[in-house]
């Protein structure tokens, strides 16, 4: 989702019985049509493993991971 706008760029549905967190590079990826480029992913800390974070880094996108507010989880954005 993007943090300004509110807007959703990418979503998949996945089964109940596997980790959301396998499929950040994949959504990550769906994210790029956009014209502006993603500059950092935001997740909270189920998302922090390395995986996602050494895509996030090979990828040059900044690591958000961990530092989701709940104002952001619920869509408010305070910034």
């Amino acid at each position: 989702m993007d943090v300004t706008s509110g807007f959703v760029l990418a979503t998949t549905l996945t089964p109940a019985s596997e980790h959301d967190s396998k499929y950040l590079p994949y959504l990550t990826i769906a994210s790029c049509h956009t014209e502006e480029p993603i500059e950092k992913v935001y997740g909270d800390k189920g998302y922090y493993g390395e995986p996602n974070r050494t895509f996030l880094h090979m990828n040059g996108i900044k690591d958000g991971l961990r530092l989701v507010e709940a104002s952001l989880r619920l869509g408010e954005n305070n910034a």
